[in-house]
């Protein structure tokens, strides 16, 4: 804001005052790292076994209740990623499968531009094929 009313101020002449002019940011910064530690604890070994087990057991092979904990578990893609998934984004290289995400689809939309990228389907999705 204070480069919008700068440029205001010295091109447009628009405002005769700087309504920033001597302010200053009250909160103090804090890394992502730091503040996500205060926000959200992350699941145990424990409930991730839990979860899977429950997920398993309860939910038919055929729908993304059975797939979608599984594959965020195993590949640390975000659920809105996973269920986004079409088919041709999983593709084979070398010795395996890939999964790639993407916004290409029209249906598609990833986080930010370090959000594009392809990953590797683990072993252990694969044998629960």
């Amino acid at each position: 804001m204070k480069g919008l009313t700068k440029y205001a101020l010295d091109k447009l002449g628009e405002i005769e005052a700087d309504p920033f002019a001597g302010y200053t940011v009250s909160k103090i910064k804090v890394k992502h790292s730091v503040a996500a530690k205060d926000n959200k604890k992350p699941f145990s070994p424990s409930q991730v076994t839990q979860v899977l087990q429950y997920c398993k057991t309860t939910f038919d092979r055929d729908t993304i209740d059975y797939w979608l904990p599984a594959i965020a578990a195993y590949t640390g893609a975000r659920r809105e990623e996973i269920g986004q998934l079409h088919v041709n984004d999983v593709s084979d290289w070398r010795d395996g499968l890939t999964m790639r995400i993407t916004d290409e689809q029209e249906d598609q939309k990833i986080k930010n531009k370090h959000s594009f990228r392809t990953i590797p389907a683990p072993t252990i999705l694969i044998d629960m094929v």
